[in-house]
């Protein structure tokens, strides 16, 4: 099917009220907020996970889409505890 990407965007945005960018941030965001709360993994870890080439576009990702601070998805006893594995992690890195 071929369909240029505007029109596309404009039908999407006409039934369902959201652009692609916004329902694929939208996706992003919540698989980033499940991993965020059941696993272990660090802010690195989850960053690197869902696609982004440095964790600090993550950092970005989710300020642009008015993520507040990362305790209101998760609790802030879990938070310190990502930040501790997060140093742990970044301290076991060895140099070959």
């Amino acid at each position: 099917m071929k369909v240029h990407v505007n029109y596309f965007n404009r039908v999407l945005k006409r039934h369902l009220g959201r652009t692609i960018a916004q329902i694929i941030s939208d996706s992003v965001l919540k698989e980033a907020k499940r991993l965020l709360k059941e696993t272990l993994w660090s802010i690195t870890e989850i960053a690197f996970a869902l696609g982004f080439s440095e964790p600090t576009h993550f950092s970005h990702f989710l300020k642009k889409w008015k993520v507040d601070h990362l305790s209101n998805i998760v609790g802030n006893d879990d938070l310190k505890r990502y930040f501790y594995y997060e140093k742990l992690n970044s301290r076991m890195k060895v140099d070959f």
